[in-house]
């Protein structure tokens, strides 16, 4: 956990073997490939970017761009009523947030954001070489996330949190009519989930919804017609990473969230008022429109989960899982490539099992020529 925050900067990997080049490049490829094996087949890929998240390393001219002495501090500081909370008190012991003092908080905070800069211009790229070949004509694009990162908000890093920092994530949908400009773009304020995203795409697509689905079909919205529907939207984590009785659902509804424990204190805020989460509601007086929210939301996170139930599914239905596939490849780095042979073979070897030339570098750039021919690429014979 301490390396998270503490070794941040500059990443040591060749630009072209980052995982979020190396991700975008194959993108790029297999679309070509696509387009040209079979030209009028629909297609749908997903692209698996590895930033914003630890390592906090990026190439130097994004680094640069953010010095940590000239970049905001976390919005919202260490307190409130559910600072001693057992769940936030969890969340600070797990990820040793005590070991990081004011200069490391904002050398990582820095560090994430010459991350979120750095991806931003990986995507540009990838956009522009689709635009390029013609392959983003009639493309959606979605960008979106898993979850988001608390980067010393609340006194918190990382991720497994009721907090908005952590639980509210980009959800950006690009369709063919807006950058044309025969539609305009337009911005969705009410609560959505990413389970409304299969639905949703499936109706873009022409494709019909499979029956049974928890996600509505946002579609419309993506059009710029109407609001999303008036409904409560759920967040859960269902392990407890953060002590035990920690595992929890978080309803979202209009102004008001909500969070059911396991075995803890429930917590309830109004977003509208206090954004930074810092009142609980079921400690503090409010309006009978609030009392009646809280009502319901109660309710609904008593009767629509069983977390026992949860708990036997994840450790006695699904408990073996881990053992009866495990990978059994002698070792695995983050990218590999399946061969036309089938052979899968470690892309990232030539970073963590390198073929060593010279261990300093200093026999092979001794002098100007050696290394102006080296550094190209030429051969020397």
């Amino acid at each position: 956990m301490r390396a998270r925050t503490d070794h941040v900067g500059v990443t040591e990997a060749p630009e072209s073997l980052i995982q979020d080049q190396v991700t975008a490049h194959e993108a790029v490829a297999w679309i070509r490939e696509q387009a040209d094996r079979a030209p009028e087949q629909p297609w749908f890929v997903c692209c698996g970017f590895s930033r914003p998240h630890f390592p906090l390393t990026a190439p130097a001219r994004h680094v640069r761009r953010y010095p940590p002495e000239g970049i905001t501090g976390p919005r919202v500081p260490p307190g409130g009523d559910a600072y001693d909370h057992p769940m936030s008190v969890g969340m600070r012991e797990g990820f040793e947030v005590d070991a990081i003092d004011d200069a490391e908080t904002m050398r990582a905070r820095a560090a994430y954001f010459s991350n979120v800069s750095y991806l931003d211009e990986v995507l540009g790229d990838l956009l522009l070489r689709l635009e390029a070949s013609g392959d983003l004509e009639n493309t959606i694009v979605i960008y979106a996330s898993d979850h988001g990162e608390l980067a010393g908000e609340h006194g918190q890093w990382w991720k497994n949190g009721w907090y908005e920092g952590c639980t509210r994530v980009p959800l950006i949908v690009s369709l063919p009519a807006q950058r044309d400009g025969a539609q305009l773009s337009a911005r969705c304020d009410t609560p959505v989930g990413l389970v409304d995203l299969f639905p949703s795409l499936c109706t873009l697509a022409h494709a019909q919804p499979p029956a049974g689905l928890e996600g509505v079909d946002l579609s419309a919205v993506m059009r710029g017609h109407g609001e999303a529907p008036d409904r409560p939207v759920f967040c859960d984590a269902l392990t407890p990473r953060w002590g035990p009785g920690t595992e929890f659902r978080m309803i979202r509804w209009r102004r008001w969230k909500y969070v059911r424990f396991r075995d803890c204190e429930p917590l309830a805020f109004d977003l509208e008022a206090d954004p930074g989460e810092q009142r609980n509601l079921l400690k503090r007086p409010h309006d009978a429109e609030t009392a009646e929210a809280l009502r319901t939301l109660g309710k609904l996170a008593r009767e629509s989960i069983d977390f026992d139930r949860a708990k036997w599914e994840r450790t006695v239905r699904d408990g073996s899982l881990r053992s009866d596939y495990a990978q059994d490849a002698t070792y695995a780095y983050g990218n590999m490539y399946r061969m036309p042979s089938g052979r899968i073979v470690g892309a990232d070897d030539v970073l963590y099992e390198p073929n060593i030339v010279d261990e300093d570098g200093h026999a092979l750039f001794d002098s100007g020529w050696q290394h102006q021919n080296y550094v190209t690429g030429a051969k020397l014979m």
